[in-house]
């Protein structure tokens, strides 16, 4: 696919999987912004890959679980970037509970990972 003048904001493209949408669609021909929680380290490993490709990008901090967060964010990446065509939900939050230890799965951790 042809992204060339798209501007696409991937949520989670600190992570592993997120960061592989966000240089595929620098790939692709896209601008990319991401968002990261806490793992600036690794967005900014992303936002340098994605700038050595040629493309515009930039990394926001976002919890997704704060409203007022949400609209600042997408306000910053049209602010710098001009727009927004594609967005990749990818965040997500996840705790790895043995399965013999489902008693640890509480209901705010679920909420957390929902």
């Amino acid at each position: 696919m042809d992204f060339k003048g798209k501007v696409a904001f991937v949520t989670g493209g600190s992570g592993d999987i997120g960061g592989a949408i966000a240089r595929a669609l620098a790939t692709a021909g896209a601008d990319v912004a991401i968002s990261y929680v806490g793992q600036w380290e690794a967005a900014a490993a992303t936002v340098d890959a994605i700038r050595a490709s040629g493309r515009r990008s930039l990394a926001v901090q976002l919890d997704q679980r704060a409203p007022v967060a949400i609209e600042a964010s997408v306000n910053r990446v049209v602010g710098e970037l001009g727009q927004v065509d594609i967005l990749v939900n990818n965040a997500a939050w996840n705790i790895g509970i043995p399965f013999t230890d489902l008693n640890a799965l509480t209901a705010d951790i679920w909420d957390r990972v929902l």
